[in-house]
């Protein structure tokens, strides 16, 4: 599995309009502190193969809201993706060389039959008490359409 994402950034306001994205399932009190957050860059290869972004560089205290093309950017193509979220306990060498698995699937995260990124985000929601956290934390992300545009990925504290 590639790694495809740039390294994570911090930003103290994504300026993101997270109603306009429509379905926000959010646990607890329905609130998503779209203040800070974090962000990469994940390039799409025109293929359908699961890639993975670079472990998180930022601590996870709680729920996330993990959004995929949050700027709506216009894609090369009607993209749908399956995004998973994975932990390890780390090793030697680089982070793909390490053992991941699975904390939460796809049809916890964001799936294909969400619909498509191209022009819209979709979000997904990461339940801390229910998944728990591991000492890294990433994102796998497979294509359902061959697309090679490069597109933003947010994860945000709840």
């Amino acid at each position: 599995m590639a790694i495809q994402g740039s390294k994570w950034s911090t930003k103290a306001d994504l300026g993101l309009d997270i109603e306009a994205l429509g379905k926000i399932d959010v646990p607890g009190d329905n609130k998503l502190n779209v203040n800070m957050g974090h962000f990469c860059y994940f390039e799409g290869l025109a293929d359908t193969t699961k890639h993975a972004t670079l472990p998180f560089d930022f601590p996870i205290m709680g729920d996330l809201t993990i959004i995929a093309n949050p700027t709506g950017v216009n894609l090369d193509a009607a993209l749908t993706i399956d995004m998973t979220m994975e932990g390890s306990i780390g090793g030697s060498g680089a982070p793909d060389a390490w053992t991941w698995i699975e904390l939460a699937d796809k049809t916890k995260m964001i799936q294909d039959s969400d619909g498509t990124i191209d022009e819209a985000g979709q979000v997904g929601v990461y339940d801390y008490d229910t998944y728990g956290r591991m000492p890294h934390m990433r994102l796998t992300i497979q294509g359902n359409t061959n697309c090679d545009s490069t597109y933003l990925i947010a994860v945000v504290p709840q």
